[in-house]
C-alpha cells in the first residue's frame, strides 16, 4: 500500500519538475519585478501591441515605469538649467532589430533651489516600441536608466532592469497589465503638431528681455 501510494507522488513530482524545466517561470513575465532605490523604485514591462481588432502586431510596445517617493523629482529630456536628462541604453538587449527611442509623457514645471527645473513628481512611465529581428524567436530586453532625481540635492542614479525571454506566448494576463500601461501612457505624449494644433509665430518682446511672443493655433473645443 505505502508503494501504491509514493509512486503517484513521485510521478507528479516529475511532472511539476519537467514542467519548470520546459516552462521556466521567467518566460511568462512581461514586467519585472521593482527595484528599489532612495527615494524611487523602477521596473520594464513588455507587451504585444495590438490593432483596434485586439489582434497583436509585430511590434513591442515596452515602457519603464518610474513611481518616486513623497517630494522627490526626476527631469525631463530637457530639464531646465541646472537638470540631468534621463539616458536609456539598450546594447546588451537581444534580438531586437534597433535601440528603443524612449518617448516622454509631457512634464511640469517645479521651483528648485537653482531655478527652475522641468520633470515629472510621483510616477512617470517612458515608452517605446522594437521589433524583434527574428520573429520565430524570444527577445531579450536589458537597459541601463541613468537619470537624476532629486529631493533638497540631486542624485544620479544607475539602474539596470531586464526582460529575458519574452514572447508572444507568454501569459495572457501578464501581456496584459503591461500592455495597459504602455497605452495609459502613451495617451499622455504631448501631441503632434497640426492644423488644428500648431504654433503659428514666435517673436521677442522689445521691452522685455528673454522673453517671447508665442502665438499659436489651437482647436476650438480644446
Amino acid at each position: 500500500m505505502i508503494t501504491q501510494i509514493i509512486k503517484p507522488l513521485i510521478l507528479t513530482a516529475l511532472l511539476s519538475l519537467l514542467a519548470f524545466v520546459l516552462f521556466p517561470v521567467f518566460a511568462q513575465a512581461a514586467s519585472t519585478e521593482w527595484k528599489v532605490i532612495d527615494g524611487a523604485r523602477f521596473r520594464l514591462h513588455a507587451a504585444p501591441i495590438k490593432d483596434e481588432n485586439n489582434h497583436s502586431t509585430m511590434p513591442w510596445g515596452i515602457a519603464i515605469e518610474i513611481e518616486l517617493d513623497e517630494g522627490w523629482k526626476t527631469y525631463w529630456k530637457n530639464p531646465g538649467s541646472s537638470g540631468v536628462p534621463p539616458l536609456f541604453k539598450w546594447q546588451t538587449s537581444k534580438n531586437i532589430s534597433q535601440e528603443p527611442v524612449m518617448q516622454f509623457p509631457t512634464p511640469a514645471l517645479y521651483d528648485d533651489v537653482n531655478g527652475k527645473i522641468i520633470g515629472y513628481k510621483h510616477r512617470v512611465v517612458f515608452t517605446s516600441d522594437v521589433r524583434a529581428i527574428n520573429e520565430d524567436q524570444p527577445i531579450n530586453l536589458d537597459v541601463t536608466a541613468q537619470l537624476g532625481i532629486c529631493r533638497e540635492i540631486c542624485i544620479p542614479v544607475k539602474v539596470e532592469l531586464a526582460l529575458n525571454n519574452i514572447n508572444q506566448t507568454s501569459k495572457a494576463e501578464a501581456h496584459q497589465e503591461a500592455l495597459n500601461i504602455f497605452n495609459e501612457s502613451h495617451k499622455k505624449l504631448p501631441k503632434e503638431a497640426n492644423e488644428q494644433l500648431r504654433i503659428t509665430q514666435i517673436t521677442t518682446i522689445a521691452d522685455k528681455a528673454g522673453y517671447l511672443k508665442i502665438t499659436a493655433k489651437i482647436p476650438e473645443n480644446a
